[in-house]
């Protein structure tokens, strides 16, 4: 249940992003890349999460569980460790960014849709 508290924000944030590039794709020169990234970021966080299930239900010994989590939380949280030592990069102006949301897909839903359904 840790780990999934843990991993959850990263999903969740991943999920968010994606959302918020299929809804403004006109944002974005190239709209697969940042998708495939963001795609990739959630599904990385997953599979994170079931190899420490599985790592931690083939313990038998609670000592060893508990080292065990503590050292794959610590290489979890790695990308987040190199994100935070980076001081001088152009990025880092961008995530103090607000991103104003200006399109929600349930107010048109079929507007722009790239395939056309039985409603068009």
């Amino acid at each position: 249940m840790m780990m999934h508290v843990s991993v959850e924000k990263d999903v969740r944030m991943g999920i968010q992003m994606m959302k918020y590039i299929v809804n403004h794709y006109e944002n974005f020169t190239l709209v697969i890349p940042p998708f495939m990234i963001t795609l990739m970021w959630s599904i990385n966080s997953y599979i994170i999460e079931i190899n420490v299930l599985l790592i931690l239900s083939s313990m038998t010994d609670i000592i060893s569980v508990i080292m065990k989590y503590v050292s794959l939380a610590a290489i979890s949280m790695i990308p987040t460790f190199y994100f935070n030592s980076i001081t001088h990069h152009k990025l880092l102006k961008c995530a103090k960014m607000e991103i104003k949301i200006t399109n929600f897909r349930a107010d048109k839903p079929l507007q722009n849709a790239p395939i056309c359904t039985l409603a068009c």
